[in-house]
């Protein structure tokens, strides 16, 4: 393995068992992909260790660009907002 590709922990690490200038051990190695994988992707919005559930909407081209628009105004997230939308609509019911 070249020099340069070689793992450097970041140096404000807090979990570093390997100073700079060594390699990672193999438990190092096995911990940082442990808690790369636990902790990927967004968090749960059902609760901790609950995977939340998903549902992919169609919307028409201009209808997309306007929740695109709202979401960029507010500052969030355009599933954000769809989920704050849905909310509304199921206590209204």
């Amino acid at each position: 393995m070249a020099n340069t590709d070689r793992y450097r922990p970041a140096p404000d690490a807090v979990h570093r068992d390997a100073r700079p200038d060594e390699e990672p051990s193999r438990a190092d190695v096995d911990r940082i992909v442990r808690e790369a994988r636990s902790n990927a992707g967004r968090p749960s919005l059902s609760g901790p260790g609950v995977k939340s559930p998903t549902l992919n909407v169609r919307l028409p081209a201009k209808m997309r660009a306007e929740l695109d628009a709202v979401a960029a105004k507010q500052g969030k997230r355009p599933s954000e907002v769809a989920r704050a939308a849905v909310a509304e609509y199921l206590a209204k019911r």
